[in-house]
């Protein structure tokens, strides 16, 4: 349970969402401020009212007029990563270094606006025709004997592997970190979700294959993959969403090579390096349009449905993940195309099972606030949905009242809107402190599902 204590002179009100528990924390002998300040990603205009938050701490606060915030440290370690939301926007982090005593700039895209930012998300260096990545060719030969190729539903990755920072510098990171540092210089924010998770087993399979299961460093740059300390919740979500799945083809892991644009079909393998039997030339569904069965065209006219070709041409093709992410493919759909006979591991068809869970954003009224006889007093709290469901009204979700003084107020307050994962909602509650009575009023309430709280 989650205990949100108002005490003052007359009233205590309470909130539990009975979803979740996090530890409480204590501020004493605090060592340091980081500041903080979350800008607008495109205009750079400081973001009054954000969330900013730092991973491993029981510490959330809001942003003032300027955008800013102090956030008190009780040590200063090197770095440490630091959250931050804001209605409208896309919650980003970063890692900081609180012991530089700068001020941490933390800057988010506009959702109404994702697919500008993402010029400034994305490496410019993956859009170059050029780019190529390092290959790790097995030399497999065509399989003529007939027999099938052996299935296999999981396989063992690393839980960490080494960076290659460059200037002799590495650093040692969880594999999912990495991942979800990689996603947003390839491939951006703006693209459809069921692409981002295709684009997120890619990058992992090639890490896993590149380091030889974590033992060798892999590079940052477009010679491997692109990767910065820079994430985004849409992308983090791709992410966890595919953890641990990794292409095999034939039992081994493969080479998942990757590119921008083909101009409307990939090549075979062979047309450029060595043969491998997964990266055979497939039909590219890359329009610029909403066709969802028509392979682009590539004229030179300037009606030309293609984007172009940008890359080696072999493997998968980030704009044909896009067009198919719009017509409705999933993940392993788009994989299954680009790349021919694997198996995806650690993969379970499916769906998670529904998890309810909520988290405190801010409240108004907070500790300490005293009130007077027949005073009409509003309470407000944002809740942010940190679960995998949805709240709505049609599914019984609401804010109940659970036991103590009702102060005059409604027993329940409906969701009005659909809430989705990562979204929140404010919930105001009007309560009027009695006039024939002093002392302390207690009021709990809590988030419930039909009733089940």
């Amino acid at each position: 349970m989650i205990w949100i204590r108002l005490l003052g002179a007359v009233l205590a009100l309470l909130w539990l969402t009975g979803f979740q528990s996090p530890s409480s924390s204590n501020h004493t002998n605090l060592h340091s401020l980081l500041p903080v300040q979350v800008r607008d990603l495109l205009s750079k205009k400081p973001i009054a009212g954000a969330s900013v938050r730092v991973q491993g701490l029981a510490l959330l606060a809001i942003t003032d007029a300027q955008g800013r915030v102090s956030l008190p440290l009780k040590s200063l370690p090197e770095q440490l990563r630091v959250f931050a939301s804001a209605d409208g926007y896309m919650g980003a982090s970063d890692l900081a270094s609180p012991r530089t005593g700068k001020l941490f700039v933390l800057e988010l895209p506009a959702l109404k606006g994702l697919q500008a930012a993402d010029a400034l998300i994305k490496s410019p260096a993956t859009r170059d025709p050029h780019r190529h990545q390092h290959r790790t060719p097995d030399h497999m030969a065509p399989d003529t004997t007939g027999t099938q190729t052996p299935i296999m539903t999981t396989y063992q990755v690393p839980t960490h592997i080494t960076l290659n920072l460059g200037g002799g510098k590495t650093m040692r990171i969880g594999l999912e970190e990495y991942v979800k540092g990689v996603l947003p210089k390839e491939i951006g924010t703006s693209f459809p979700l069921e692409s981002m998770k295709a684009q997120a087993v890619a990058a992992r399979t090639y890490a896993v294959r590149y380091t030889q299961g974590g033992r060798r460093p892999i590079c940052i740059t477009t010679t491997c993959q692109v990767w910065s300390s820079k994430r985004y919740a849409i992308t983090d979500k791709a992410v966890d969403e595919t953890k641990s799945i990794v292409i095999l083809h034939g039992g081994k892991i493969v080479e998942a090579l990757f590119f921008a644009s083909c101009g409307g079909r990939t090549i075979n393998s062979e047309d450029r390096w060595n043969y491998a039997a997964h990266l055979r030339a497939k039909p590219c569904i890359e329009n610029k349009g909403s066709a969802c069965s028509v392979v682009c065209n590539p004229s030179q006219g300037k009606t030309s449905t293609c984007w172009g070709i940008y890359g080696h041409r072999v493997g998968l093709c980030q704009r044909g993940t896009q067009s198919m992410g719009k017509c409705g493919k999933k993940f392993d759909e788009i994989l299954k195309h680009y790349y021919t006979g694997i198996t995806l591991a650690n993969f379970s068809s499916t769906p998670p099972p529904p998890k309810n869970d909520a988290k405190l954003v801010s409240e108004t009224l907070k500790d300490g606030v005293k009130t007077s006889p027949n005073q009409r007093i509003l309470k407000q709290w944002k809740l942010q949905n940190t679960g995998n469901t949805t709240w709505d009204d049609s599914k019984g979700y609401a804010l109940l009242h659970l036991s103590g003084d009702r102060l005059g107020a409604q027993s329940k307050l409906a969701m009005g809107t659909k809430v989705g994962a990562g979204r929140t909602r404010d919930f105001v509650l009007s309560v009027t402190i009695p006039n024939n009575k002093i002392g302390t009023f207690e009021s709990k309430w809590q988030l419930a599902q039909n009733g089940t709280r």
